[in-house]
């Protein structure tokens, strides 16, 4: 008389027949594959190398794309349903230019000597002129508005106490003063506080007053106007040509600026993010062609030098 488990055991007894079927059965194809593969193991190669040639085909058809929500947004998600509406209503989200200076061991960036300097670099990038896709480009071409008729955006950072204008920080007789008695908010109502444009070693006095920073930065808005260049999907090339250019302009002045200056200055752009992102997945797509390689090179090696052995 069969128990309860009866049926249990005849439904276990079957899985276990099937699950040795196909682990001989496995076992058996691959078996007599590994020795065709020794047998003939140079038709081996040049099949697999065939095979590699017709799949790699398809890289000639590859497009390149710089957007960043492209790439890693999925197609079908919501946000990329309404993407269309989001643009319509609020606009493409601005690029960006972050300039950092970074200040030697005894340099206050707060002094008017190193604040001077700031306001050179400031004036040395709105007279950047570069040359993107055969056209003179200038600060002045790629700078954010709100219309089109309307004048750049303003930049923001601890100049803004000056409107970023060297006549009014040189008549300045103490600008330390003036950061510690005008209240920022006058100055900037909305966004970020003061501190966001300051390094995080900020040092007050006993008073709680601004006293010495060693780092600064500045921020500033470019636009970013959709366009297709050579089938390549890119967030307003002028705009990051500009960001690219800009900073490797300024990596060449660093080792004298700290000498002269006592502090360097460091571009961060949306455009250099773009480009390491893309150099990243190159890199990973290069490194995994070279493992199939040598994985396939390897393989060679041993198969033409095997012979066959049977497991039964």
């Amino acid at each position: 008389m069969k128990g309860a488990g009866g049926g249990e055991e005849g439904l276990k007894g079957r899985i276990e027949r099937l699950s040795a079927a196909i682990h001989s059965g496995t076992e058996l194809a691959f078996e007599k594959l590994g020795t065709v593969v020794v047998d003939n193991p140079w038709w081996t190669i040049g099949a697999c190398l065939l095979f590699t040639a017709a799949l790699g085909q398809g890289v000639w058809f590859f497009d390149e794309e710089l957007s960043s929500d492209k790439q890693f947004t999925p197609r079908g998600s919501q946000a990329v349903k309404e993407e269309t509406w989001v643009v319509d209503t609020f606009g493409h989200e601005n690029r960006g230019v972050t300039m950092m200076f970074e200040g030697n061991e005894n340099t206050n960036m707060l002094a008017k000597t190193s604040l001077l300097y700031m306001q050179s670099m400031h004036e040395w990038l709105l007279s950047q002129t570069l040359t993107v896709d055969g056209e003179h480009v200038t600060y002045n071409t790629v700078c954010a508005r709100y219309t089109p008729h309307d004048a750049c955006k303003s930049p923001v950072s601890i100049l803004s106490y000056w409107q970023h204008n060297r006549t009014l920080l040189e008549a300045d007789a103490n600008p330390l003063n003036t950061v510690n008695t005008v209240d920022w908010r006058d100055i900037e109502p909305s966004g970020p506080p003061l501190s966001y444009y300051l390094g995080s070693d900020v040092t007050r006095n006993t008073a709680g007053k601004l006293a010495s920073t060693r780092a600064a930065s500045i921020s500033y808005n470019l636009k970013n106007e959709q366009k297709e260049v050579s089938g390549l999907g890119v967030d307003d090339p002028q705009s990051r040509y500009f960001e690219i250019q800009s900073a490797e302009k300024s990596e060449s002045r660093r080792s004298a600026d700290r000498t002269e200056h006592g502090a360097a200055v460091f571009l961060m752009t949306t455009g250099q993010e773009e480009e390491a992102g893309d150099s990243a997945i190159s890199s990973d797509v290069s490194n995994l062609a070279m493992g199939y390689v040598l994985m396939l090179a390897y393989a060679s090696f041993v198969l033409s030098r095997s012979r066959a052995k049977y497991s039964h």
